[in-house]
């Protein structure tokens, strides 16, 4: 019989999970991303289940840890950012029962809305698990571009690196742009500059990833900044890019083409070997991706409760 507990601590089977993890990572970013992966897990799993405003749990086989999740709380938004279960016992209820329980503490706490857009590191369908919770379903993928090939400098010479002086105008395209966006529900941090400005300290402290200062780039017109694109490393030798954003009266123009081609070449000098991004199925903005050069690397779905289905 399965039971579901808070877990403080990491399970003393955690190397368990480790090598399973880790062959994940493997799979989805390479060997580079796998080896740093194996010495920050733990360290980086510990602290955060040491915060206020994370909630782990286990589903316990007997004595034994057979699945983990985490949840966290940020801005009023419920994030279940963790779930993996040991190969022999997938899908075979465990899954849900440490969804329902993290849903369940995130709900208590009186959310705007709860989300999951973790990638899972193992083969898993939680459609139904969602579903029957109340949550919607995005569909999105996780597509890559390999930087074989790509020149370390933007020949276009029209980005530049982000300065003090552009952050205000950033932040406003940032807001303009996802004003009407196809994934602004996935960008609430977006809806007003307050937020963004947020957004974009903690993104150039790191939060996400380490960013460097050229992966924040800007492109202007004759009305200012009408473009800026983020970018930050993710394993030692991946790239990601967080935000995307041209002004609407500035788009259709290859303001995000040419943004991205010099976010790549920066990211190229750099060292980096390849370039992941996320986005919505339904979002035009795939086909300029695959235009690009970028292929789809993994289907994710991301799931959504609202405050109305929470509260229902």
């Amino acid at each position: 019989m399965l039971i579901c507990k808070r877990l403080r601590s990491l399970p003393e089977n955690f190397p368990e999970f480790l090598e399973e993890l880790v062959d994940g990572y493997l799979d989805l970013y390479g060997e580079a991303a796998a080896a740093e992966y194996r010495t920050t897990v733990s360290p980086s799993m510990s602290q955060s289940m040491g915060l206020a405003q994370v909630v782990a749990f286990a589903a316990y086989s007997g004595a034994r840890v057979v699945g983990m999740a985490m949840s966290v709380m940020h801005m009023g938004v419920g994030k279940i950012a963790f779930i993996h279960v040991l190969g022999k016992y997938r899908e075979s209820g465990v899954e849900a029962q440490l969804v329902q329980a993290s849903v369940e503490v995130l709900q208590q706490q009186t959310p705007t809305r709860i989300e999951c857009e973790t990638i899972p590191l193992y083969s898993v369908n939680l459609k139904m698990v969602f579903e029957g919770l109340g949550f919607r379903c995005i569909e999105r993928a996780l597509m890559i571009r390999k930087l074989e090939g790509i020149d370390g400098e933007d020949k276009t010479n029209c980005t530049r690196q982000m300065q003090t002086a552009d952050e205000i105008r950033v932040v406003n395209c940032l807001v303009d742009a996802y004003h009407e966006h196809p994934d602004v529900e996935l960008h609430l941090g977006l809806q007003h500059a307050d937020a963004a400005m947020e957004l974009l300290r903690r993104f150039q402290s790191g939060a996400f990833g380490p960013a460097k200062p050229e992966w924040i780039r800007v492109m202007e017109d004759d009305q200012g900044c009408c473009g800026v694109i983020l970018g930050h490393a993710m394993p030692p030798d991946t790239g990601y890019i967080f935000q995307l954003a041209v002004q609407p009266s500035s788009q259709s123009q290859g303001r995000g083409t040419a943004l991205i081609k010099g976010l790549l070449s920066s990211m190229a000098n750099a060292g980096m070997k390849q370039v992941l991004l996320g986005v919505t199925i339904s979002n035009p903005a795939m086909g300029l991706y695959e235009r690009l050069g970028f292929q789809v690397h993994r289907h994710v779905d991301v799931f959504v409760q609202d405050r109305e289905a929470i509260n229902g």
